[in-house]
């Protein structure tokens, strides 16, 4: 699992926010390393540094990917993003892999994204009481809703979650 975080990290280095990160643009794959997951479908991905061609592209703070994994400053559209949208997206999906359940729900696209600006999600240690404290201290850190209190970095992230894997 940690190769979708080197995939999102390569692209941060180059100044691109996939903006939609979610199970479905991940692909488990076999490489001559073994089992690899990688991160697919860069179709909404924003480059940091907007020229003149790539804000034809995409407009400008509109609202783009699947809500249950939008980040608050997706929601609200902000127009300065950056890779911290993808990093809340990582622990959106850690959440759901460790609860069984989303952590923002609603009827609606709307309903799901006012979710995200305004509720708090249910508090993941008594929904996975196997889930170590650290971990579940980590996903807590990437699902912040104010953006300066997540892992400023993939790599901080990566480097949060090591003694969380298998060797």
């Amino acid at each position: 699992p940690l190769a979708l975080f080197g995939d999102a990290a390569d692209a941060h280095r180059e100044g691109i926010a996939h903006r939609d990160i979610k199970p479905a643009n991940l692909m488990l794959t076999r490489t001559a390393y073994g089992q690899m997951l990688m991160l697919l479908d860069f179709g909404v991905a924003k480059v940091q540094e907007a020229t003149e061609d790539s804000l034809r592209l995409t407009k400008t703070g509109t609202v783009l990917g699947t809500p249950s994994y939008l980040s608050p400053e997706q929601a609200r559209g902000r127009k300065d993003i950056d890779e911290r949208i993808d990093i809340w997206a990582a622990g959106v999906m850690l959440y759901r892999m460790l609860a069984g359940e989303l952590p923002f729900k609603g009827e609606s696209y709307n309903e799901v994204l006012a979710n995200v600006l305004i509720e708090e999600p249910a508090p993941l240690g008594p929904l996975a009481p196997a889930a170590p404290e650290g971990l579940v201290e980590v996903v807590g850190k990437a699902m912040t809703k104010d953006r300066d209190g997540r892992f400023l970095a993939v790599s901080a992230m990566i480097e949060a979650l090591l003694p969380f894997c298998e060797r």
